[in-house]
């Protein structure tokens, strides 16, 4: 799927039927909000006309219109198939109580209801991925940095390198093999003793 920038970006229903078109889609769901109760009406009425061709509409309502009641009803005889609801732009929370009866109302006229929700709220959408994605990224880092294996090449010497994550290298140690006599694990308890013909690696 490409996108055509051909194509103004002012997203009317005649454009983005041009782009249901370019990206072979049938129908797209039309969601409207009502940012202030006048608005209920007009948005509703305009998404009826819409609805029916290449888009299955919902209607709106807003939570302070007093007309709730009787703008459902009028949703429902436009033969809209829910209503949109969005609390950050319509000043709400999702239990808040005085959003009861509207939900009873919506309930009774057997309509879905459909949620916009996003934890960070729309003013801060953009630092809320942000920080999503980069505390994916560091529980990621931070657990594959226990993934650790060590590699031992020998040519003449040996280069013992370590292994992060099969990400990250870091050669540890390169020693002569000739001057080695011993090979052991050093530790608190038991320690490599050098002496003036002994070498020790330490692991």
């Amino acid at each position: 799927m490409q996108w055509n920038n051909s194509l103004s970006q002012r997203g009317t229903a005649e454009e983005t039927i041009q782009r249901f078109d370019e990206w072979g889609i049938n129908k797209g769901v039309l969601l409207s909000v009502a940012t202030k109760p006048t608005q209920q009406r007009v948005i509703n009425d305009w998404c009826a006309q819409q609805d029916g061709g290449r888009f299955i509409s919902f209607g709106g309502i807003h939570p302070d219109a007093e007309d709730y009641e009787q703008e459902i009803a009028h949703i429902k005889e436009l033969g809209l198939h829910g209503i949109k609801l969005h609390p950050d732009y319509q000043g709400f929370i999702i239990d808040d109580e005085r959003m009861d009866k509207i939900y009873d109302a919506i309930e009774r006229a057997a309509l879905a209801a459909l949620c916009f929700i996003f934890p960070f709220g729309t003013q801060f959408s953009v630092i809320g991925i942000f920080l999503a994605a980069a505390a994916l990224y560091g529980g990621y880092y931070l657990t594959t940095k226990l993934d650790v294996e060590y590699e031992y090449i020998t040519n003449g010497e040996i280069d013992v390198d370590k292994i992060t994550a099969q990400r990250s290298r870091k050669r540890l140690i390169t020693f002569r093999c000739g001057s080695a006599t011993d090979f052991g694990i050093a530790d608190e308890n038991s320690l490599c003793q050098s002496g003036a013909n002994r070498s020790c690696l330490r692991l």
